[in-house]
């Protein structure tokens, strides 16, 4: 009798499907990084140190015609995923992405931010608490953010990846604002 038992569990674990997180990836075009689980951007409201209130409407601006009008300094809001490595940029063209890879030529990053950097947190940050690019060549030089250019349209999207550091894992679409 224990043995039909046993035998009877055993049966059952192997006809249940595996109940690993990566089994339910699939392609998303939509995302920045295809396959990868979704960030989302829920709409979000902030103000300014002027004290001017700014709405951005995170993804259902996408494939909109309506774009978000943002100060030179913006804030970047998502919802918090389940990674050490995030990492959240601003752009100034599209952001191109082939084999897991972001592919743009490196000047067309204006801005970024990751978990690695003294200021911000996983689901929000301050447009001061990112960095301009980084130069590996001086990395004594000043990072600090440079304003936004005005009337100037940006892309920017929120990655981030398995708590190795090796394979993106979580992806945002690419979402685009134009500065006031």
């Amino acid at each position: 009798m224990k043995l039909l038992k046993l035998i009877a569990i055993l049966l059952l674990i192997l006809m249940l499907p595996g109940c690993n997180d990566d089994d339910d990836i699939v392609l998303n075009e939509d995302l920045v990084f295809g396959y990868s689980h979704e960030i989302k951007i829920p709409p979000f409201k902030y103000l300014t140190t002027q004290g001017d209130s700014v709405f951005i409407r995170g993804d259902i601006s996408f494939n909109s015609d309506i774009i978000d009008t943002v100060p030179a300094t913006p804030t970047l809001s998502w919802e918090k995923v389940e990674s050490e490595i995030v990492c959240a940029a601003i752009f100034k063209s599209r952001i191109n992405v082939e084999n897991n890879s972001i592919i743009n030529d490196t000047s067309d990053i204006v801005w970024i931010w990751h978990s690695g950097l003294p200021g911000g947190e996983n689901g929000l940050v301050e447009f001061g608490y990112g960095t301009k690019k980084y130069d590996p060549e001086s990395p004594e030089s000043d990072n600090e953010p440079e304003p936004l250019e005005q009337g100037q349209v940006y892309y920017w999207a929120v990655w981030a990846w398995d708590n190795s550091g090796i394979e993106v894992k979580f992806s945002s679409r690419e979402l685009r604002f134009v500065v006031r």
